[in-house]
């Protein structure tokens, strides 16, 4: 089958393929073969649903695509750029998840980088390198990091509900979490990661909007809404009732009771 489709490419395009790189030389697999399992970006689980809607395999039919320039674009723990699919256009976006200094490489994770490093190796084996990015580098401190990280993860919306009904934790309770993981998650480069650094960005928007905070409101929006469009290129915005632009307007604005004393 791989053959065949590749037979449908132009010559251009087919020699492109050969070129990249290919980890499984020592298996039993074909040469293309070996270059897909190497150079594939998979869709997301909730992208590649919305793809092929009527698939309900859990495991043996999910999607990936091998791409001209993108599937070129070397690892790091520290990804400083997201590959997401845009279902619209049908294509792969590549988004920057945090500011890109002039002359620095673009890199992009192949694995959940929020694994100790001696995990994260063992996940990078089948790819034929060893990551030597700096979380890689100097375990001893990126483990420490980032396992509070992982420690302090959170549910956003039943965090913030419970927290705005409970006058016995204070005011800045989940503010102070937050803050301490996006500041962890930006020291070891974790910026696009959505299940973590996403996850108590939204937290500490949610928050300033029980407080009534509409400037910190706004500022933690906007870092939210990048985040937003790092992982839903082009088009992806959380909007509407989770985050207007006019911050009365959220449900639960100023909805936290007073603290006790």
């Amino acid at each position: 089958m791989l053959r065949l489709l590749l037979a449908r490419m132009e010559p251009e395009k087919q020699r492109t393929y050969r070129e990249l790189a290919n980890a499984h030389t020592t298996n039993r697999i074909t040469p293309l073969l070996g270059v897909l399992r190497t150079n594939a970006i998979m869709l997301p689980e909730q992208v590649w649903r919305k793809t092929w809607p009527g698939n309900t395999s859990e495991d043996d039919e999910k999607l990936s695509g091998v791409c001209e320039v993108l599937s070129r674009i070397n690892h790091s723990c520290r990804p400083n750029a997201v590959v997401d699919f845009h279902i619209p256009s049908f294509t792969y976006v590549l988004t920057a998840a945090r500011t890109i200094p002039a002359g620095t490489e673009i890199t992009r994770t192949y694995i959940e980088n929020a694994e100790p490093a001696a995990d994260r190796q063992l996940a990078l084996r089948p790819y034929g390198f060893r990551c030597r990015c700096a979380a890689c580098a100097s375990p001893r401190v990126s483990d420490l990091r980032r396992w509070q990280i992982v420690k302090d993860a959170c549910e956003p919306l039943p965090a913030v509900r419970a927290w705005m009904r409970d006058p016995a934790l204070t005011d800045d309770h989940l503010i102070r979490v937050s803050k301490r993981v996006l500041q962890l998650g930006q020291e070891e480069g974790m910026e696009a990661s959505a299940g973590f650094y996403g996850a108590h960005l939204l937290q500490l928007t949610l928050s300033y909007a029980a407080l009534g905070e509409r400037e910190r409101y706004l500022e933690a929006r906007e870092r939210m809404l990048a985040l937003g469009r790092c992982h839903h290129p082009l088009d992806g915005q959380l909007t509407g009732w989770l985050l207007p632009k006019v911050p009365e307007e959220q449900v639960v604005w100023g909805h936290r009771v007073p603290a006790l004393d």
